[in-house]
């Protein structure tokens, strides 16, 4: 886009033919105007195309059930088992010595 305009302006400042820097400006309009219908769409259809990789990256794992950090790594956590979670709770019908 940055490339287009400025070949647009430069087109108009060295008084190159009217066509070439009219065909710059039309097509530096038309960059636009695609980026804009594609953002809007995706804006409407799926959101999570617009955000960032980190951040999907992220979510995923938080969908996933990993925990963790930037310090510590993510990982998965270990797993209780149910005669540790009866203990927890105060059932001792599942306990056993």
């Amino acid at each position: 886009m940055i490339i287009l305009v400025s070949a647009t302006l430069g087109a108009f400042q060295f008084n190159t033919p009217s066509w070439l820097g009219l065909m710059f400006a039309v097509f530096a309009c038309l960059t636009m105007l695609l980026y804009l219908v594609a953002y809007t769409y995706c804006l409407f259809t799926d959101k999570d195309a617009l955000r960032s990789e980190t951040y999907s990256i992220q979510k995923l794992a938080i969908e996933k059930g990993f925990v963790g950090d930037d310090l510590t790594g993510v990982f998965m956590p270990p797993k209780i088992s149910s005669s540790l979670t009866a203990a927890v709770s105060g059932d001792d019908s599942e306990v056993t010595s």
